[in-house]
Formats: structure tokens, sequence, C-alpha cells
């Protein structure tokens, strides 16, 4: 078998997902929810397909421009639709926005991926599958406020749906919050490297579950990649150490 195989349908798992999401979407009825899990699984996916290419010894050019082509549709056109779909009258025009930030992104990333006098430690501006999953997981969210909240922590009901009405409103100054985080010049860590590096506490990876069990596994997402997105801002603040 070619070892190019096994990545490759990894990958394209990821854009199927992607797919899915979109036909979800431009489907008749409700399917919000289904839509923001299918961009979820396609992020699952992503996480895994660069690091089973490296173990099979097959990593090369063509796995990473399909990567990028393949998170364009997952992370780029997917939540753009999520933000037209639900984000009311100036939906369509925030997801345009943030569709044209996220192809913007993964261009430049093409380019300067060669060019990382950090070692491929940081992104320069929010990396695209963050800020669609900044998307899917807001949507998600208003979707678990809008209904009576099961969880250890309570959640007050009336509280609960005035934030999940807010959504036609959130989604898309997110989304123009994000596009406008992606062409920034905003540095990132690459999280899965900093902890494996032991650049970053491990501890911190606890919290996502914690609070997916105090609240909801909805929460948990939204929490964290809103954390993220905050980091990147905060860090941009703070002088970097003059080099030795």
């Amino acid at each position: 078998m070619n070892r190019l195989a096994i990545p490759t349908a990894v990958t394209l798992a990821n854009v199927a997902c992607g797919f899915a999401a979109l036909i979800a979407l431009a489907t008749p009825g409700d399917h919000l929810a289904l839509a923001g899990w299918l961009v979820v699984g396609a992020w699952l996916l992503d996480m895994v397909d660069g690091q089973v290419a490296k173990l099979m010894g097959a990593t090369s050019a063509f796995g990473a421009q399909l990567d990028s082509l393949c998170d364009a549709v997952s992370f780029g056109a997917a939540p753009a639709l999520l933000i037209a779909t639900a984000g009311g009258p100036w939906g369509w025009a925030a997801g345009f926005a943030f569709l044209a930030a996220v192809l913007s992104r993964l261009a430049r990333f093409n380019v300067d991926a060669g060019d990382d006098a950090d070692g491929h430690l940081y992104f320069v501006g929010l990396p695209s599958p963050a800020g669609g999953m900044a998307i899917a997981a807001l949507a998600l969210c208003g979707r678990w406020l809008g209904e009576p909240p099961h969880a250890i922590v309570p959640v007050d009901a009336g509280v609960a749906h005035a934030l999940a009405g807010a959504l036609p409103v959130a989604l898309p100054l997110a989304g123009l919050l994000m596009a406008a985080l992606m062409i920034s010049q905003v540095r990132y860590a690459d999280l899965p490297k900093h902890y494996l590096k032991k650049l970053a506490p491990r501890a911190q990876l606890l919290a996502l579950p914690v609070v997916a069990a105090l609240l909801s596994p909805q929460a948990a997402l939204a929490a964290f990649f809103a954390t993220y997105a905050v980091a990147g801002l905060v860090g941009a603040w703070r002088p970097r150490p003059a080099a030795s």
C-alpha cells in the first residue's frame, strides 16, 4: 500500500465532515447543531492527520497542500455558511468576511510555512481550524443554552434563554473578530507542540474535560477556543524577550 494512502484518507475524512456540514446547513430544517458537531469532527481529524503522516514517514508537500484545501472547506466554507444561516440580517456579510479571512490565512501559511524562525512553534495569525471551531462551538453552545440545561453546575433557565437568543448577533460579531485575528500579525502558540516539548504546563489539558463534565462539551469547547483567541491578544501586548 502507498504510504500516502492512510494519511490522505484521514485528511479526506476531514473534508467529508466539512462537506456534510454544508449539506446539513443547506437542507431545510434546523440542522445547526448537526453542522456544528460535524465541524468538531473535522477538527479532530485535522488534529491527527499530520501525526499519522509522521508516524508512517509519509509527510509530503502534497499532503500539506491537500490539508490546506480541506481546511478551506471544513473551517472556512462550513463555519461561514453557519454564520450566514444563523447570523441574522448581517450573517451573509459576516460569513463572507470570515471565509475571505480563512482563505487569506491559509494562502499566507502555505507561502510562509518554510520561513518560521521559531521552529514552527507559533502561528502568525489565528489558525483557521481554531477560528472555525470558535464559530462552531459558539453555535453549539447557543443551541445548548436554548434548551433546559442539564449540568452538574446549574445554569439559570432565564439567563440561558437570553444568551441563546443573542446568537444571531453573537455569531456575526464572533465571525468578524475571528476574521480579524486570522489575518493579523498576532502570534499564536502551536499548542500540541508546546505540550509535547513541555513549553506549556500539561495540567492545562485537564481544564477541557473538567468544564465538559461540569457544564457540557459545548461549553468546554466554547471556553477553550475563546481563551485561546484572547490569549494571543494578551500575549501580543507583552514584550518578547531579547535574543541572547
